[in-house]
């Protein structure tokens, strides 16, 4: 993997963009491309952790806790979102645009946010329902 990271990156990118421009313009052709890029996602996100290792940089302990909490949590929240976003970036492909980057920062945060409420009121509740990961 090491050999062909920046090949990993780019194409990852070049496919990610590509998945929201064919959403939006040829949408019965989105999920072909929407399927290559899940296939990626784990050999990118491996990549770029290896990255992060070569140059010393460090994630804070505090967030990689917190991963497991999102990925259980984010999939509802997004919905939500995404509907509210619709309904009021209603017109106009980058209206749209924008609420699908907005609805992704709006979930992490919301995650977060989450995670750090149960974490202050109830931490046993907070490792059962992460499976003793936080």
């Amino acid at each position: 993997i090491k050999k062909y990271k920046h090949t990993i990156i780019v194409l990852f990118i070049v496919f990610s963009i590509g998945e929201l421009l064919i959403h939006f313009f040829w949408n019965n052709m989105s999920i072909y491309v929407q399927k290559s890029v899940l296939l990626q996602g784990p050999i990118f996100f491996f990549t770029i952790s290896l990255f992060f290792v070569e140059k010393g940089i460090k994630i804070p302990q505090s967030l990689s806790k917190t991963v497991f909490f999102i990925y259980a949590l984010h999939y509802p929240i997004i919905l939500g979102i995404s509907k509210i976003l619709l309904k009021v970036l209603n017109d106009g492909e980058y209206k749209f645009l924008l609420g699908y980057i907005l609805s992704i920062l709006f979930t992490i945060l919301i995650c977060l946010l989450a995670h750090k409420i149960i974490q202050k009121i109830s931490p046993d509740l907070l490792m059962l329902i992460s499976g003793n990961r936080s």
